[in-house]
């Protein structure tokens, strides 16, 4: 059953205030805030301890599409403009840090043509680190306060092609932290950064030994400290563990609080651990049907946003906070925004796309399929549910 929902008061709140939907762009033939000919597919937009929020998109511009990185802070009327890419260059998904500093790769829609820092308060655009020979691909560009770029790099090495490095560029220097197809490392999964963390799953073995048989451990790594830190181990990694096999979506927040799905004797479950401990707080089949296989967003305080499908097959969007589950969003439910309404589609076979995120006060904001009622346009947009002003 439909709900015409304007303000969510009744879900959950924050420090007693509510939190009210608002569109801070669209795509379509009127769309909010973009030219008519735009694109959000694939776009996880980011959102910082603050709750302010950037994001990029494509557009038709004179002589192509283009790519525009937008940034939109906390208590702002709209998303600003920051800068573009043309030439057929096109960004990833935007890193943000607490103090407006954003962080991007560049692709052309296949190969990795660079990497690329941005201030917000100065405008000002740097190339992090020039595009090698050896290397054809640069995935997770992240960024934090500090001004240190993360991401993995996947290089042909002679002797270790496809060789997938983890490294930190703080100023003049770059650290090389874990390599895979080198010291029993089989291979490096992606990584999320938050503050001075980095948190990354590596599977262990012999280069090519990339089997589910092999042991995988999730890590948390502190830049500033240089530790490794074990967050959990598989049961090929010791064979007492609870965990069969450690699933490829986690998350982490700023004080090393982690949220990640894992394979165990009782299904799919998300583990939260922080300085209480490890604990199981969903399980696929119960609370609800399935998630999607994208990571969660965690904040400090052991919130959880994740997309998934509840019992009646409906895409939804599910928030923890801290003790139970609520349903935020779902496919069908009708959203007024921007003095007109709209329904959360499933048309296209999605209803959601991407990431959802989350901030420290539960701000959330989140990019999905819309259909505006009155004209049945079908457009992308992204949302976001900010505390009431």
């Amino acid at each position: 059953m439909q709900r015409v929902i304007g303000l969510i008061t009744a879900l959950f709140s924050f420090s007693t205030m509510a939190l009210t939907p608002k569109l801070i762009v669209a795509t379509g033939t009127n769309g909010h805030m973009l030219p008519a000919v735009s694109f959000l597919t694939n776009v996880s937009p980011a959102i910082n301890s603050n709750g302010d929020i950037a994001f990029n998109v494509m557009a038709a511009g004179d002589a192509g599409v283009d790519s525009a990185i937008f940034f939109m802070k906390a208590g702002a009327d709209q998303a600003e403009f920051q800068t573009v890419l043309t030439g057929g260059v096109f960004a990833s998904d935007v890193s943000l840090s607490n103090n407006g500093l954003l962080a991007f790769g560049t692709h052309d829609g296949g190969s990795s043509q660079g990497s690329f820092g941005f201030n917000t308060a100065t405008k000002e655009k740097t190339e992090i680190m020039e595009l090698k020979r050896e290397t054809f691909a640069m995935s997770g560009v992240s960024v934090n306060e500090n001004g240190q770029y993360i991401l993995r790099l996947i290089e042909d090495r002679g002797e270790r092609a496809n060789q997938k490095r983890l490294i930190v560029i703080d100023g003049q220097e770059t650290r090389e932290i874990i390599a895979d197809k080198q010291d029993g490392v089989s291979y490096l999964f992606s990584h999320h950064v938050a503050g001075d963390n980095i948190l990354f799953k590596v599977r262990y073995g012999e280069p090519g030994a990339l089997g589910e048989g092999q042991p995988d451990k999730l890590w948390n790594y502190s830049i500033s400290k240089g530790r490794f830190t074990p967050v959990a181990l598989d049961r090929d990694a010791m064979p007492s563990s609870k965990i069969i096999s450690i699933e490829n979506q986690y998350g982490i927040s700023r004080n090393g609080t982690i949220a990640f799905f894992a394979k165990t004797d009782a299904g799919v479950v998300l583990y939260l651990s922080n300085n209480d401990g490890m604990k199981v707080v969903l399980t696929e089949g119960k609370e609800i049907k399935n998630f999607d296989r994208f990571s969660p967003s965690v904040n400090d305080k052991g919130q959880v946003l994740l997309r998934g499908e509840d019992f009646d097959g409906k895409k939804t969007l599910f928030f923890f906070d801290g003790n139970s589950w609520s349903s935020i969003y779902k496919q069908g439910e009708i959203v007024s925004l921007d003095q007109k309404k709209y329904e959360l589609s499933n048309s296209r076979g999605i209803t959601f796309i991407g990431r959802p995120g989350l901030s420290e006060n539960g701000e959330i904001v989140f990019n999905a399929i819309l259909k505006e009622l009155s004209s049945g346009e079908v457009l992308e947009g992204i949302i976001k549910l900010e505390l009431g002003k």
